[in-house]
């Protein structure tokens, strides 16, 4: 032994020699490990190993050490050499070295500076899914998971920018292995003595999760002030519609609402007729392009019937669509409008009565906007503001001072809807009620002989289901009452929508008379396009304005429309037209609700509020001295 032996074990000469190499055993290794060195050994190979021994007081040290045969004159192993380097120091910078580059979650490597990686760490390794000789040597852009998405030339420009000498921290999104990451990524340069730069080092920490729960937190955030703001927006349209005595006042008002309040960008409303099968962008509020009132198609064989306008108008539910592109106005809508800025647009029906008159688009730049209490709260102001513009245009139509009456002829009707049935008898319809399912009843009279007619529509037209007749005057054998059912009533919609109302319809020998009553305002050449599109042999005859009665019977009538609400006055009619009033009754208020579409007690719910509304209205009105009437 030399001293070094001595300076580095504790143990003098006089203690060592003569002593097995176990003095200096620690017991770090087990038993095989051992054999193995000794069968090395004996069989006249060099071993070659680290031991890590224990020094005399105690302390443990790591030698590499090499133990080689050392043969007689005969050739047999005489004496064993054995020399060891003591690496303890070198051991303990490497463990350091690997606690900090392979034990710690974050991605870590060594740069040339030309980007080429000459080291990597395994958490970076093993996320890529490689082994340290598939990337070590390549450029680190395309060395790993970079290359499978587009921050591959993020690092690219990063490794330049750090090559002049700069720190670069950014985030981007990488594909591992088996799955996504968001990582937070650095580039540091490191210099030599002279300044110069000698090496990069790239590190990369796994944020996915806080930047998870961070854009969550971030999300409830804005979607609890869009609440807010829409909640807001609802109340205030509320208050305001109301106070309004036009259609496009009404409209105006919803627009500009929305405008005005900062989680929105703008508003359209656009009007949409079912029987031309064709929409209109009417009242606008920053929103650029279909100004002109042209009109675009709702077919949905067009390819720009797509867009969430369309898909509201045809379900009567409100359609949301996130992630606009920017660069197309036809991926916002399937309309041409200016997208600048927006990155989604909620379409919500304006619902009355089960009609979709309109639709009310909502742009906002919120990429991930209107979830499901933000849209529940729209769905309902698209009923609010369908509810207002009806009754302001049904206020308008009863309290105007003149009216408008049209005069339709339609010539062989049947032959233009295709029913195949010898033209007799006569029948008018007096009544459309709308039921619950989106439906019509019909009421109206018929002569005898016009009962092949009905069973013929009945038969041949897909719109009508079978009549049921209600009653008829036995004595007289002249007059038929009946209902008929039908799944669609186009001509309704289309006059309604335009602040209208079908005072009368009746058939007789294959032809077919319509009387329409609409306000001043009203918009004659819709209402006419609206009958055409039903019956295209329809002809105008008669075009008159003339000054609205104002008797008694008027006023009552006026009155009773603005206190009962639309389903009340509905089952009202129902149950006029299907003689439940009658004593013995035709019907019983099962029958009658069940024609509605409604339950039982439901219809006598409305019933019985409708008919305190009625009689309240009637006692109200006092006969004044001059014999006219006022109602207080």
């Amino acid at each position: 032994m030399n001293p070094a032996f001595e300076e580095t074990t504790g143990y003098s000469a006089e203690e060592a020699i003569g002593q097995t190499p176990r003095l200096l055993k620690s017991g770090a290794h087990d038993q095989s490990f051992y054999e193995e060195l000794w069968n090395t050994i004996l069989k006249g190979d060099t071993w070659r190993g680290e031991i890590v021994n224990t020094t005399k007081d105690g302390d443990r040290y790591i030698v590499e050490q090499t133990i080689a045969p050392v043969e007689d004159e005969s050739g047999k192993i005489a004496h064993l050499a054995a020399v060891n380097a003591d690496i303890t120091e070198r051991k303990d910078r490497e463990h350091r070295y690997d606690a900090v580059f392979n034990q710690t979650y974050q991605f870590t490597g060594l740069l040339e500076p030309d980007g080429t990686l000459i080291e990597a760490n395994e958490s970076a390794l093993t996320f890529g899914g490689l082994d340290r000789a598939e990337v070590v040597g390549k450029k680190v852009w395309n060395a790993f998971w970079f290359q499978h998405d587009e921050a591959a030339e993020q690092v690219r420009e990063a490794v330049e920018r750090a090559r002049d000498g700069e720190f670069v921290r950014q985030e981007f999104e990488a594909q591992g292995a088996d799955r996504a990451a968001i990582i937070d990524f650095s580039i540091r340069p490191v210099t030599d003595d002279y300044g110069e730069i000698t090496y990069l080092i790239p590190e990369g920490r796994d944020i996915t999760d806080r930047v998870k729960v961070e854009r969550e937190t971030q999300r409830n955030r804005d979607h609890l002030a869009a609440l807010n703001h829409v909640n807001t927006v609802v109340h205030e349209i509320t208050n305001l519609v109301i106070k309004q005595s036009t259609r496009e006042e009404i409209k105006r008002t919803v627009c500009k609402a929305f405008a005005d309040v900062d989680s929105y960008e703008c508003a359209c409303i656009v009007d949409v007729n079912g029987i031309s099968q064709t929409m209109t962008v009417r009242t606008s509020c920053s929103v650029e392009g279909n100004r002109d009132g042209s009109p675009l198609s709702i077919d949905p064989k067009d390819e720009r019937s797509e867009g969430p306008t369309m898909r509201a108008f045809r379900t009567g539910t409100i359609q949301v669509r996130n992630g606009v592109d920017t660069d197309s106005g036809r991926d916002l809508l399937a309309d041409p409008v200016d997208t600048h800025g927006i990155r989604s647009v909620a379409a919500i029906p304006l619902v009355h009565d089960d009609m979709v008159s309109g639709v009310l688009n909502v742009y906002t730049d919120r990429p991930n906007a209107f979830e499901d209490h933000e849209q529940a709260v729209l769905g309902q102001l698209g009923e609010i503001v369908g509810q207002a513009i009806a009754a302001t245009e049904r206020k308008q139509a009863l309290m105007s001072d003149e009216i408008i009456e049209l005069e339709y002829h339609v010539p062989d009707v049947l032959e233009s809807m295709g029913v195949d049935v010898a033209a007799d008898g006569r029948f008018t319809l007096d009544d459309v009620v709308a039921t619950s399912d989106g439906g019509y009843l019909m009421y109206g009279t018929m002569t005898p002989d016009a009962r092949g007619t009905i069973d013929a529509l009945n038969e041949q037209h897909p719109h009508y289901w079978g009549p049921v007749i209600v009653s008829s005057e036995e004595e007289k054998e002249e007059s038929i009452r009946f209902q008929v059912r039908v799944t669609e009533f186009p001509l309704q919609s289309g006059v309604v929508s335009e602040g209208g109302f079908v005072e009368e319809l009746l058939f007789e020998d294959g032809d077919f008379d319509l009387r329409v009553y609409v306000p001043p305002n009203g918009d004659v050449s819709a209402i006419t396009e609206a009958v055409e599109g039903t019956y295209p042999t329809a002809q105008l005859l008669a075009k008159r304005q003339f000054p609205r009665s104002h008797d008694s019977m008027s006023e009552l009538r006026q009155s009773l429309s603005e206190e009962l609400t639309d389903r009340q006055q509905a089952v009202l009619e129902a149950a006029y037209h299907r003689g439940y009033f009658e004593w013995p009754r035709d019907a019983s208020g099962e029958a009658v609700a069940d024609s509605l579409g409604i339950a039982p007690p439901t219809f006598s719910q409305h019933l019985r509020k409708a008919e305190k509304t009625v009689v309240e209205s009637l006692f109200s009105f006092t006969t004044q001295p001059n014999g006219h009437y006022s109602s207080h």
